[in-house]
């Protein structure tokens, strides 16, 4: 079936959405941006790539300069702890790469595929796959060495659109195929996707873009002059049904306008005009749309990009600013939060309400029987509360996701003396922390890092900090973005 239209009245709302440009790093424009989790990840006009935890407000360059003579952002792709970057003009180097060690990002270093640049990146659990010599190709080991696969009965320029744990799909213009045997065996299910649009002469073009939204796999069609159509399949491309409630439509009267852009949120779609007409729209029926577009105005309305971090939606296109605006807060989804942690003795927090808050839950790397709390005395113990910090040990470098809910405000009560407490899902600078009765004591907070103190200026989510009280009281730490 495909889904009706019904009133203007009943299924198209207005929302304010409060777009806002972001900071560009170093003054320079930024190509490509990609988020995980809570951090933002840019590539530059000057081929250098920075890094945000504070949602745009700041950068940090990783792994130094790329190249000595570089230019543009092809490719940057984030797979576990490795970032991948390609321009395809440098002096020598066409594809790099930079490892985390758990502290930092380690300096850029060629890839071993240099024969030439990639064109795009995507993965999966298991594997990167990327287009090289007009041909899909695969790597399980970060790049080290890359694997040509069996090519779908596609002629001309291939695309990557869209790559999960069950599927690869691969596209030339409109049609679409799909793998699930690392390319032994090619479906084409284009099926409907070239057929419903404009009548004759106009013809369909290219797939603009896919993501999947829960159990629905959505994708984009464009046609011509700015011209386009949404679909969605319940059974990974089997069947495919015309989204025709999209509420902007294109001045010529053949149809929707053209979606660049599209971005899943817990059970939500984004969609986001190629258009200067209006910007963002999100549904999670499909049926009911709302705009999302204030603060965006004429050319910056057209979408090229968009990517979210656990707060913020950020968008590309138009203009050579970057924008950025809250999460509709009628989608409380559930988000996720990388927290690092060294070999030996680390302090922590829980950064996020979550159902099981026993330590071996959250942490099931950690030693047994190394979780301690502190009031005026080291307590051992099993459970871990928000606002509070703790003592635990590990035996090596690693890394654990945490999921659950917001906080965005936690009341804390501190003793007179030293308290070891922790923070929100986000980053919150110390001179954010309310203080009513002025007790805390200026320069006391402190973390561990290394095996030593260091004074710090601002709690990072999932991780504990002393701080000196002058008498006992409480302090309130407020999600102030």
């Amino acid at each position: 079936m495909k889904f009706n239209l019904i009133p203007l009245l009943l299924w198209f709302n207005f929302l304010s959405a409060q777009w806002e440009t972001i900071s560009l790093p170093n003054s320079e424009q930024i190509d490509k941006i990609i988020a995980d989790h809570n951090i933002l990840y840019v590539g530059t006009v000057l081929a250098k790539v920075y890094q945000s935890v504070d949602y745009g407000e700041s950068w940090t360059q990783l792994g130094g300069d790329i190249d000595e003579i570089s230019y543009a952002t092809d490719v940057l792709h984030k797979k576990e702890n490795v970032l991948f970057f390609s321009h395809n003009i440098g002096s020598e180097d066409y594809n790099f790469r930079s490892f985390y060690n758990g502290e930092d990002w380690e300096a850029w270093e060629p890839l071993p595929y240099q024969t030439s640049s990639f064109t795009q990146m995507k993965s999966n659990a298991d594997y990167l796959f990327t287009i090289i010599s007009g041909g899909i190709a695969y790597s399980d080991n970060h790049g080290d060495t890359w694997t040509l696969m069996s090519q779908p009965p596609l002629e001309g320029y291939i695309n990557i659109p869209f790559v999960d744990d069950n599927y690869l799909y691969v596209s030339h213009g409109c049609t679409l195929y799909r793998t699930n045997s690392m390319g032994e065996y090619w479906e084409d299910v284009t099926g409907v996707l070239d057929d419903i649009g404009p009548p004759e002469p106009y013809g369909c073009t290219s797939i603009q873009a896919m993501e999947m939204v829960e159990d629905k796999l959505i994708i984009s069609m464009y046609w011509y002059g700015g011209v386009g159509r949404l679909f969605y399949s319940e059974n990974y491309g089997d069947a495919w049904e015309w989204i025709d409630t999209f509420p902007s439509q294109s001045g010529s009267g053949m149809g929707d306008n053209n979606l660049n852009a599209l971005e899943a949120i817990s059970d939500y779609l984004f969609a986001g005009t190629a258009t200067s007409q209006d910007g963002l729209f999100y549904t999670n029926d499909y049926e009911n749309w709302t705009e999302y577009s204030d603060g965006l105005e004429s050319y910056s309305l057209s979408f090229a990009n968009i990517t979210s971090t656990n707060e913020f939606l950020f968008k590309t296109g138009g203009t050579v600013n970057v924008y950025r605006a809250p999460i509709p807060d009628e989608i409380n989804s559930e988000i996720t939060i990388v927290v690092d942690h060294l070999s030996g003795w680390n302090m922590v927090g829980l950064p996020l309400n979550v159902d099981n808050t026993h330590y071996l839950s959250l942490f099931p790397n950690a030693i047994e029987g190394t979780l301690f709390s502190f009031n005026n005395n080291y307590l051992q113990t099993e459970i871990l509360e928000i606002g509070f910090g703790y003592w635990l040990r590990f035996s090596s470098n690693s890394n654990v996701e945490i999921s659950g809910n917001l906080n965005n405000e936690i009341v804390i009560d501190l003793t007179q003396g030293w308290n070891l407490i922790s923070g929100l899902h986000n980053s919150v600078q110390i001179d954010e922390i309310v203080d009513p009765d002025n007790i805390i004591l200026a320069g006391t907070f402190y973390g561990f890092l290394n095996g030593g103190y260091e004074e710090t200026e601002e709690l990072i989510p999932g991780k504990g900090y002393w701080v000196r009280s002058s008498s006992t009281g409480n302090i309130i730490i407020t999600n102030q973005r």
